[in-house]
């Protein structure tokens, strides 16, 4: 069960992306009304830098809100990434992937 979250929404995702000597990757894992319905994790190639990482997996979490079987759309996605929220708020920013999200 999910707890000490701001419940103003059904679906709640949380991201993670990450790089270490192993390789870099991005977690999602999706909860609705609190509960843990899917989890997805992603390889990528071992040149992609950790704020890449983190920035793909939330434009794959929104991905896959879009085929959610649920009448309410409306989402809170949680990331421990500073950069990628500073990015999406500077309208100077436009690297690929912010503007995929932006989208």
């Amino acid at each position: 069960m999910l707890e000490d979250t701001d419940e103003r929404s059904l679906i709640q995702i949380f991201t993670a992306g990450s790089k270490t000597e192993k390789g870099v990757g991005a977690d999602i894992a999706f909860f609705e009304s609190g509960l843990h319905i899917n989890n997805i994790q992603c390889r990528l190639n071992k040149s992609c830098a950790n704020n890449q990482a983190e920035q793909l997996a939330i434009l794959t979490a929104l991905k896959h809100t879009e085929n959610m079987q649920t009448t309410d759309k409306t989402v809170t996605i949680y990331t421990d990434s500073l950069k990628t929220l500073d990015s999406l708020s500077n309208g100077n920013i436009h690297t690929f992937l912010i503007e995929k999200i932006r989208k």
